[in-house]
């Protein structure tokens, strides 16, 4: 898994400010679940540029997960200019903040310039998700914002107004008691610290992608600590490979070919050159694989990969090209290289569940101008984990309507999804647990959640994991099987209004892929193995957005 690396971190945290504010450059590519919509990658890149935001522990960014009130706030405070936030502000400023929390100084620091306050019961929730309603009152205050209170209207009215007013706001419609995403933020946040900066219409074209970022990511030199490469599991993956296509974890499907399982970038310091030797070697041996293919970014096969005879423990996978069929690598820029596994069919010593990750890269190449042989080994490169599998699951999707109107009340159907796969096990493919996003209005109460599908009145108990999540772990097989691929799971809950002055709003989620080694939305089994993620976009499923009437 790739993670920004802290070096970059701490550089771009010690750039001056306003310097940085100016700096429009791409670093969306820095996340592993990039590429992002250009909307978002302005936002993203520039609030990177000035360290408010940065990964994931794997390197991603999340875009369309939802963040709490503390999360926002350190965002908040971090972009902007005129705030300087040191250890020395951590406080017990509130009965939930204690001081040895991290996100203490910035909570106390907001406190005590009137930024925020506490709820009417003397708590702050920092746990709680931001909506855009806080969010546009955090960044009002911060940025002074003249703020005119309306006669008769809601709190968050003025600061509406104020941000509508200075085309601050999110350039759409979304209703002010929404949770936010992390895209989101980014973008609000964005927004206000360019139009602070006088460049609001530099940063909205850049969100249409109709402005060029002054130094796109793929053009700038490894060798800029201000853009340092991204590290993968102790790797480099420099700015000038960037642009490339990059591996991905994947559930490589025996008997079929894979998707790329690792790409490396190599260029000969003594001008071009001609590969004569590929090496690969896997971090432990894969009795499903069959060959390996080195491919070059158009896509074409450059080589084969076959089990070196000479390593005993069935690591080391070799081409060797002829001077005649040899490929060239240019001495003038580095060459993106890629690799593809054929796997076995069942039967042939295929074994689902393998863990796969190359572990080593390089090439023995031949100088055109004076024919000495050189070693290269990939210096930027991408070795993500995959895992063999029988089946997958191919697709997931909202079976119900995008929007509706619900009742409350219990046992209410609050969202319905559909699920489709293929296997070549004889048992069928089957889901034995979800984990569900909720976002709700804040004036409502949802418990008691059951889940089943259409024709079985049976139905099982999940339970809330947190403010935002709902667990429905394991999934009978007479509930979870995907008859001939495919099945529906219906979610219910009892459903009450406790704040009727305002429209009250649920959508249920499936949000999370996941990927190896971090556990998904989705959990399954073809058979014979659990598996915890699937491959798929963030988010898998988005579902119906109700509105809750009495």
């Amino acid at each position: 898994m790739r993670t920004l690396p802290l070096a970059w971190i701490l550089c771009a945290a010690l750039l001056p400010l306003h310097a940085a504010a100016l700096e429009y450059k791409n670093l969306g590519l820095l996340y592993t679940d990039a590429p992002f919509f250009p909307a978002e990658t302005a936002g993203i890149s520039l609030l990177t540029t000035l360290g408010a935001v940065e990964g994931n522990p794997d390197g991603a960014f999340r875009p369309n997960r939802t963040l709490n009130r503390a999360e926002f706030l350190k965002i908040a405070l971090v972009s902007s200019p005129s705030i300087r936030v040191s250890p020395s502000d951590a406080e017990n400023c509130f009965p939930d903040v204690p001081a040895e929390e991290w996100f203490s100084r910035y909570v106390c620091l907001a406190k005590k310039r009137g930024i925020v306050g506490g709820y009417p019961d003397g708590l702050f929730r920092p746990a709680n998700p931001v909506n855009y309603a806080e969010a546009l009152k955090i960044l009002g205050e911060l940025y002074d914002y003249e703020i005119a209170a309306l006669p008769d209207a809601p709190w968050y009215e003025a600061y509406a107004q104020a941000a509508t007013d200075r085309r601050t706001a999110l350039p759409m419609q979304l209703p002010y008691d929404q949770h936010l995403t992390r895209g989101q933020m980014a973008r609000l946040a964005a927004a206000y610290r360019a139009e602070h900066e006088g460049e609001l219409e530099r940063y909205r074209a850049t969100e249409r992608g109709e402005y060029v970022f002054e130094e796109d990511l793929s053009s700038q030199s490894s060798s800029n600590p201000s853009v340092a490469s991204v590290s993968s599991s102790g790797s480099a993956v420099s700015s000038v490979a960037a642009s490339q296509p990059q591996a991905a974890s994947h559930l490589l499907q025996i008997g079929e070919r894979s998707a790329t399982i690792a790409d490396g970038r190599f260029k000969p310091w003594n001008g071009d050159a001609r590969i004569r030797i590929a090496e690969v070697r896997l971090e432990r041996a894969v009795n499903s694989f069959r060959e390996l293919y080195l491919l070059n970014a158009q896509g074409q096969q450059i080589a084969t990969l076959t089990l070196d005879i000479y390593d005993k423990s069935d690591k080391t996978w070799k081409a060797y090209l002829s001077a005649e069929d040899a490929y060239v690598l240019s001495g003038d820029e580095y060459t993106p290289l890629f690799l593809e596994a054929g796997l076995k069919d069942v039967g042939q010593g295929a074994v689902t569940g393998e863990y796969v990750r190359v572990n080593f890269f390089s090439l023995t190449a031949q100088s055109i101008s004076d024919e000495k042989s050189i070693t290269l080994i990939a210096g930027p490169y991408n070795f993500p984990p995959h895992q063999t599998t029988l089946g997958r699951i191919a697709g997931v999707w909202n079976a119900g309507d995008a929007e509706g109107m619900l009742a409350q009340g219990e046992g209410k159907l609050v969202g319905s999804f559909a699920l489709s796969g293929s296997t070549l096990s004889i048992a069928p493919l089957q889901v034995t647990g979800f984990t569900f996003t909720i976002e709700k209005s804040l004036g409502l109460s949802v418990d008691n959640w059951l889940l089943g599908v259409p024709g079985n009145p049976e139905t099982i108990s999940c339970v809330k994991a947190d403010a935002t999540h709902v667990d429905c772990s394991g999934i009978p097989g007479d509930i979870g099987a995907l008859a001939d691929g495919q099945g529906v799971f219906n979610l219910f809950a009892t459903v009450q209004i406790v704040e009727v002055d305002t429209t009250q709003t649920l959508r249920i989620l499936l949000d999370e892929p996941g990927t190896y080694g971090e556990s998904g939305a989705v959990w399954w089994t073809e058979g014979t193995i659990r598996f915890t993620w699937i491959e798929a976009q963030e988010p898998l499923a988005t579902g119906t957005l109700w509105t809750v009437s009495e």
